[in-house]
This record gives C-alpha cells, sequence and structure tokens, in this order.
C-alpha cells in the first residue's frame, strides 16, 4: 500500500532494494544493542564498529558500507528502559539521524525503517522524526468524511483606550458578563467568544466536537512537565473516552497526553462574585500559585461561551475538550514541536486517509 503522492507535500518513495544506486546515505535507526539484531548488512558493520567504539550505541556514528550509497548514518535510540521509555526515542533519534546525515553531505539518504516488537507504529514514528529534521510538514489533504473549522485567537497587549483593567464587567458574545480578575489571564478571554461562535456553528453540525488548544497556564507544565499536553474534557466527551482515546493516540505516535478531570469546585472558582456580572475571568494571582490552575480555565470557557447549556442531560449535548499544551508546544529559542496535531491526526484522521495499491 502506499499514500498518494497527491497528499505529500515532498518526494518520498518506498524502496525496497537497498542496493541500489540512487542514494549516497543509509541512515539506520535501531533501538537494539548495535550489531545484534540488525539485518545485513547492517549487522555486520555494526558488529565490527561495535568492538572499538564503546559509545557507538549511544551516540552513533558515519561507518563506511559495502553498498553502492557507501555511507551508513548509524543513529540510535540509545538504552530502552521499557518501565519508562515510549516511540519517542526513534523519532528523536530519527531526528538525530538526519541532521547528521546533511551534516555528512547527503543529498538523497535512504531511510531503512526498522519495526520493534515492544512498540506499536516505530516505522511511523521513525519517518516522522526524520521528516522533522528536514523541516517537511506533512500536510495531509482533508478526507471527505472529516471537516475541520479553525479559529485563531489573537490577542495583543495594549495600555490604550482598547485595554481592560481589574474589576472590568466585559459582556462576551454569549450574553455572559464576565468581570475581569485578572489581566493577565488573556487567553481565555481570546478563545471565550471564538468558542461561542463555533458552538453555534456545532449545533447545526454533524456530529461534532469542539476543542480549544492554547499554552494557557504554567500550572500545566508543573503538573505534568515538559513535553506533555493535558486534555480536560467536558461531561458529553467523558462519556465518549474523548480524552482517553486521544491519550491512546499521542501514546503510539510519540504526542503523550495526561488527563485531568474538570470538577465542580472549578466552575464555583469562576462564579459571578457581585451584581452585574456573572462569571470571574481569574483569580489576582498566577495560575502556578493557586489549586487546580489548569483545570479552572476550562471551566470558564465552558461558562464563558454558553457551554454549561449543552451537558448531558440538555436536548442538545456537545463534546467539547480544553488542550493546555503550555508543557509541550516548545519554548523559543527550542523548534516548535507541532503538539498536539499528530495525535489529533491518528484519532481523527489516520483511518481515514484514502489510499491506493502501488
Amino acid at each position: 500500500m502506499a499514500v498518494e503522492s497527491r497528499w505529500m507535500p515532498c518526494q518520498l518513495k518506498i524502496e525496497t532494494n537497498i542496493c541500489s544506486g540512487e542514494y549516497d546515505g543509509i541512515i539506520l535507526v535501531s533501538g537494539s544493542t548495535p550489531g545484534s539484531d540488525e539485518p545485513e548488512p547492517f549487522k555486520t558493520v555494526l558488529y565490527t564498529a561495535a568492538q572499538i567504539d564503546a559509545a557507538l550505541g549511544v551516540i552513533g556514528a558515519v561507518l563506511p558500507i559495502n553498498l553502492l550509497a557507501k555511507r551508513l548514518i548509524y543513529s540510535p535510540t540509545g538504552p530502552l528502559n521499557m518501565d519508562y521509555h515510549d516511540v519517542r526515542s526513534f523519532a528523536e533519534a530519527a531526528t538525530k539521524g538526519i541532521k547528521r546525515a546533511l551534516k555528512a553531505g547527503v543529498k538523497c539518504p535512504l531511510l531503512v525503517l526498522l519495526p520493534d516488537d515492544r512498540f506499536e507504529n516505530v516505522e511511523l514514528v521513525t519517518l516522522l522524526g526524520a521528516l522533522e529534521g528536514l523541516y517537511v510538514v506533512v500536510n495531509l489533504l482533508q478526507p471527505p468524511t472529516i471537516k475541520v473549522v479553525v479559529a485563531l485567537c489573537v490577542v495583543r497587549n495594549s495600555i490604550g483606550e482598547n485595554s481592560y483593567v481589574a474589576d472590568e464587567v466585559i459582556t462576551a458574545k454569549s450574553g455572559a458578563r464576565i468581570r475581569v480578575g485578572n489581566t493577565d489571564a488573556e487567553g481565555r478571554m481570546a478563545m471565550a467568544d471564538a468558542l461561542f461562535y463555533l458552538k453555534e456553528m456545532a449545533l447545526c453540525s454533524v456530529n461534532p466536537h469542539l476543542f480549544t488548544i492554547a499554552t494557557l497556564t504554567g500550572h500545566a507544565v508543573l503538573t505534568a512537565g515538559l513535553g506533555y499536553s493535558i486534555a480536560m474534557d467536558n461531561a458529553v466527551a467523558r462519556l465518549a473516552s474523548n480524552a482517553e482515546k486521544l491519550q491512546a493516540s499521542g501514546e503510539v505516535v510519540g504526542d503523550p497526553f495526561e488527563i485531568s478531570r474538570i470538577r465542580r469546585e472549578d466552575f464555583l472558582t469562576h462564579q459571578g462574585r457581585a451584581e452585574g456580572d456573572n462569571i470571574l475571568q481569574a483569580l489576582n494571582q498566577l495560575s502556578s500559585k493557586i489549586p487546580r490552575g489548569h483545570q479552572g480555565p476550562a471551566a470558564f470557557l465552558i461558562k464563558a461561551s454558553g457551554l454549561d447549556k449543552h451537558g448531558n442531560e440538555s436536548k442538545e449535548p456537545l463534546k467539547y475538550c480544553h488542550l493546555d499544551i503550555a508543557g509541550s508546544a516548545g519554548d523559543f529559542p527550542v523548534q516548535p514541536t507541532g503538539s498536539p496535531i499528530l495525535a489529533l491526526a491518528k484519532m481523527f484522521l489516520f483511518d481515514k486517509i484514502e489510499t491506493k495499491n502501488p
């Protein structure tokens, strides 16, 4: 099976002949001890090199090989502890391997995709890691059974007449009157009206599922750590096990998630406090300084957008999930990770992409 070329933004070819003369370098990503489980002729080359280089299985090497490509770029994952490591190790090794190949002067690399019984989708994750190293976006076109509508929420800081101040009451598109508690919590304010707009569209759509995705809180970073997104379902999405499915999808493609539950305390935190307001936007402290600092904003978005009127007991229940990617998006000057696009694609798109026989 081969993905149609029109689905891909770059030239990719499945090569079955390791002796082909079309390539000037072979990249091998492996999670095994060098010279143990690799197929020939790689096994012999790696075994010989390992006898004189104790660090080969950790840092890799560029080695001569008796093939027309002449160069073997060996990029190992290093030792894997199956209690804690996951498939991301193969993506990271592939990224390093492709970058090392470029530095070695390789212009037309052949990437060897080896399976590993310890993890699912090793070949796919290895390929995606190599493409990341080439700065190539795998831009799959929209399948006919999926409709994606995106609202980009942008806010610019201002000290002029368009700014808002603490204790100001602002009316949202949903009609809710929101009292500003912290002007630094601008992200949730920017998303609330867009979420209301998309919620109205969802009411006229087939099997809709709403998401908000943002680097919203420092509390999410403290909770899950760097490299991990957090998924928070509303009650309707929770019945469909959305967060669990997203976590499972992310696990097999190296885009990991933790799951947090939105509780009653989160809604109580954001209820109105005085005459003239319905919702409190935020407490006047950093999210990292308050209990449940990343769940509260999800409850705020549900209330401010009017999604609280579309729960399990309503006539029009709507699935909604808030994804806080503060820990996984990547901070400047680190290259952005693209998380959680890969996990979402695995969950919603991978099985629906049209394929054909070569």
